[in-house]
């Protein structure tokens, strides 16, 4: 899930109705084999995500690992996520 307005100039993004907020979000049962990152769940300092739940995923191949900022009541189950190193 990725949410981005670019440069629509119809967009109002000023004042607490332009932010958005993202809540309650489950992804379970997720197999994913090669990707540039495990994972990455970003919210806002001013919105963060909230309630989100992670369960039976399993990663392999990733370039890189996980990121996780500005997210709030994150619940992990059974989560696997490979890194594959790169070769100098």
């Amino acid at each position: 899930m990725f949410y981005d307005v670019g440069n629509n100039p119809d967009v109002d993004q000023s004042g607490p109705e332009g932010v958005p907020a993202i809540r309650n979000v489950t992804i379970d049962g997720l197999k994913c084999e090669g990707t540039n990152t495990a994972i990455v769940i970003r919210g806002l300092p001013e919105s963060p995500i909230q309630g989100v739940t992670l369960n039976n995923i399993e990663i392999t191949g990733a370039k890189e690992g996980t990121t996780i900022s500005d997210t709030r009541e994150l619940k992990i189950g059974s989560v696997s996520a490979q890194v594959t190193a790169k070769r100098k």
